[in-house]
């Protein structure tokens, strides 16, 4: 139980950040499903349009501060790499 009205305050803030912060990890988990799946079925066009659907998505939660520049910045890596091996695969 907070002691002060601003750690009241600080506790109601905390719970609007946390769902802030989990729906956007829920999209981009989402939208990481879909390359994924794309990539996984050999469609190159279609994973190369979510792989940059998902690459805005990682560059706004890291700007936003709901991931890691870094943890975003490797994730996006991890998915051109395998766009990219499709996109191989299939010239």
């Amino acid at each position: 139980m907070p002691h002060c009205k601003q750690a009241a305050k600080r506790a109601r803030q905390a719970v609007t950040r946390q769902d802030f912060n989990l729906a956007a990890k829920r999209r981009i988990k989402t939208q990481v499903k879909r390359v994924l799946d794309c990539v996984t079925n050999r469609q190159a066009d279609q994973a190369q349009k979510e792989f940059l659907s998902a690459t805005r998505l990682l560059d706004k939660a890291a700007s936003s501060g709901v991931l890691h520049p870094n943890n975003s910045r490797r994730r996006i890596s991890r998915l051109a790499l395998k766009v990219r091996q499709v996109k191989a695969a299939g010239a």
